[in-house]
């Protein structure tokens, strides 16, 4: 009986540190912010490339006093490599 007990006690004890744990993890990136249905087109004026994990980013100046910045997701420039975009493919100055 007082074995049991305890061994409940334990496995409670672990699942709550688990999911303490997991939290910070599961709030890290919010994308609330952005609609992933939406497509827009961003024309203008490299200004930063940045081509590094964890997070690939991007800023287009479009010519109107406004930055664009674009952060890829979390998975890094692995599915960029993966679409033939490489670290050479953009430059600052570029205009597309």
């Amino acid at each position: 009986m007082k074995s049991t007990r305890r061994l409940v006690i334990i496995v409670v004890v672990v699942a709550i540190a688990l999911l303490l744990l997991a939290s910070p993890v599961y709030g890290h990136h919010p994308y609330a912010a952005f609609d992933n249905d939406k497509t827009i087109k961003i024309e203008g004026k490299v200004v930063q490339y940045l081509f590094a994990n964890p997070h690939p980013r991007l800023q287009v100046e479009d010519g109107q006093k406004q930055r664009w910045d674009v952060e890829w997701p979390a998975r890094g420039i692995l599915p960029l490599r993966m679409r033939g975009i490489r670290q050479d493919s953009l430059r600052y100055g570029d205009t597309r």
